[in-house]
This record gives structure tokens, sequence and C-alpha cells, in this order.
């Protein structure tokens, strides 16, 4: 974790943020797309999201993978660069839209 955070700059870009601009619903499963910003970088992100209903709403799950290089960032280094980082990230959520 602490390779990512700097590897990320999480001290200076604490947070990635995703602005949902569409989706579209089939069943109960939906493509969201947006744009995603890491690090100061913007870019646009589409994904599947599993909607599920609830008591007290809809539940909103989902995940996709980045390229680093999309993000201007390298992979992290660890050990040294003795190990070998892949070149994405995975970044998932889970929320509720409350009825």
């Amino acid at each position: 974790t602490q390779h990512l955070n700097e590897a990320m700059h999480a001290d200076k870009f604490p947070e990635i943020v995703y602005r949902l601009e569409k989706y579209d619903v089939a069943g109960g499963q939906a493509t969201a797309s947006g744009t995603m910003t890491v690090t100061g970088v913007s870019a646009p992100v589409s994904f599947p999201v599993r909607l599920t209903a609830t008591d007290k709403g809809v539940q909103v799950e989902g995940n996709t993978r980045l390229e680093f290089a999309t993000f201007k960032l390298d992979p992290p280094t660890v050990f040294l660069g003795m190990l070998k980082v892949g070149p994405q990230i995975r970044v998932g959520f889970k929320g509720l839209v409350a009825r």
C-alpha cells in the first residue's frame, strides 16, 4: 500500500474522483460512462456496474482497471525494482442510492 500511495502521490491527491455523465441500464446491469480524475489528470472511463434493489434503495457496485499511463503515472517500484508491478490498478466502489 505504501508503494502505491507514493506512486499515486496520495499526500497531494488523496482522492480518485469519478464524475458520472451517463448510464445505460439492461436488467440488473448498467454501464456507467464518465470522467475519472487521478492525480489531477482526467480521462473518459466506462465500466459495468451491478444494481441491486434493497429496502433502503438501490445498491450500486462496480470496479474497473485503469492504466497508470493514462493518468501520467508510473507503476510503483517494489524491492528496488526487483518485483515487477503491472501497468494497471483496479478501482472499485460500493454505495447506496437512497429512496
